[in-house]
């Protein structure tokens, strides 16, 4: 499925048309089939992956109630995206290639999502035909951010034209689309990155340099992009999803900057993996490498992106630690001296976006020892 063809942007438009104009009691069921057929069409194993999870979550939902139960049951959703993730380094010919599901890792965290909550008892009272809408929600499906089901029931049940939440869904889908084609594709990857191969020798620092910055870049106005047209198209379906970006690219610290990258796989990784992590150990610094590992090997289950979060998670760790210990003293320091306070506040933001550009090149390689060497080359002696 290319979402920048014209055939995606025609679906777009023909689904949303269909969605209105059919009777509202209709409208539940339009758009799981319009899902069914559009992906299916590109990928059937995707429909059969998020009919398993349909079938999974409401059998568990209305019939297991164990903690050990949830737990094998969220291990069985979860064993395709690992074994996926695995085949990067060990092949397993049962699901390479073409036969891996589109979306697959978007699908299995929102299905251990619904797992723990409906463990919980914190779902809110739904029908089967609810579990069905909320997996097959077009907009979401490959690329889009990973909302929640208790949120997108809400918007459900709700449902009713918006003339300004639809206006909202155009004006996003637009951003998104300037962000990839003009931003990301053309002055970044294309005439940036040609101009730095152009005029600057490949291996020197300057050329590492830049191409770290536009790499970084490229990434985030391409996975910005993309999230902007899914939250638009759900819009002009009448749903409002969790936003996935927040400006991180002018955020002060590190802490900040995740808060405010990919909201919704942060947000799982906090809920799910550094509350049960730091309830049981009570060890802030472990919740906190530990759910940045897993947001690290959701990506791919190799040591260069294992690296990368831990990386990132210790780097969330020192800057709790030396806000502790010299943030406060700053604070202090610089109360009352705006020029100051806001020269500080620039250079904070430009060593927390160097902090995660540098992070980004452990995973821009084929291996990790190519990335730190590709790192010490670009800072290291020479």
């Amino acid at each position: 499925m290319d979402f920048l063809s014209i055939a995606w942007l025609a679906s777009i438009a023909g689904v949303t048309a269909l969605y209105w104009i059919v009777p509202a009691r209709v409208r539940p069921f339009v758009l799981p089939v319009a899902t069914a057929a559009l992906v299916g069409w590109a990928s059937p194993l995707t429909v059969a992956a998020l009919t398993f999870s349909v079938v999974l979550c409401w059998a568990s939902y209305k019939h297991l109630e164990s903690g050990w139960a949830i737990a094998a049951t969220c291990a069985v959703q979860l064993l395709p995206l690992v074994a996926w993730r695995l085949d990067a380094q060990v092949p397993l010919p049962v699901i390479a290639g073409s036969l891996i599901p589109l979306g697959l890792a978007y699908i299995t965290l929102r299905s251990v999502h619904y797992l723990i909550e409906a463990y919980k008892r914190d779902l809110p009272a739904h029908r089967l035909a609810d579990v069905i809408g909320y997996f097959f929600f077009l907009p979401t499906i490959v690329a889009g951010p990973i909302h929640r089901f208790p949120a997108w029931l809400a918007d459900q049940r709700r449902l009713r034209w918006n003339p300004e939440l639809f206006s909202e869904g155009l004006e996003r889908i637009l951003y998104g689309y300037v962000k990839i084609a003009f931003l990301a594709n053309v002055l970044i990857e294309t005439r940036f990155t040609g101009w730095i191969h152009a005029n600057l020798a490949d291996g020197s620092r300057g050329n590492l340099y830049l191409l770290m910055i536009a790499k970084g870049l490229n990434g985030y106005f391409q996975f910005a992009g993309y999230s902007d047209v899914a939250i638009g198209f759900a819009r002009l379906l009448g749903f409002k999803i969790i936003e996935n970006f927040d400006a991180p690219l002018i955020k002060p610290n590190v802490q900040r900057f995740w808060s405010a990258w990919h909201i919704s796989l942060t947000s799982w990784c906090r809920d799910y993996v550094y509350t049960p992590v730091f309830s049981l150990t009570r060890a802030r610094a472990l919740g906190i490498v530990a759910s940045m590992a897993v947001l690290g090997l959701w990506h791919e289950f190799t040591p260069r992106y294992l690296a990368w979060g831990l990386y990132n998670g210790v780097g969330i760790v020192a800057w709790h630690r030396w806000r502790r210990v010299a943030g406060e003293r700053l604070e202090d320091w610089l109360d009352g001296k705006p020029l100051l306070t806001s020269a500080w506040y620039v250079l904070a933001i430009l060593m927390t976006v160097h902090f995660i550009f540098l992070g980004f090149v452990l995973v821009q390689h084929p291996s990790l020892t190519e990335s730190v060497r590709t790192i010490g080359a670009m800072i290291g002696p020479r």
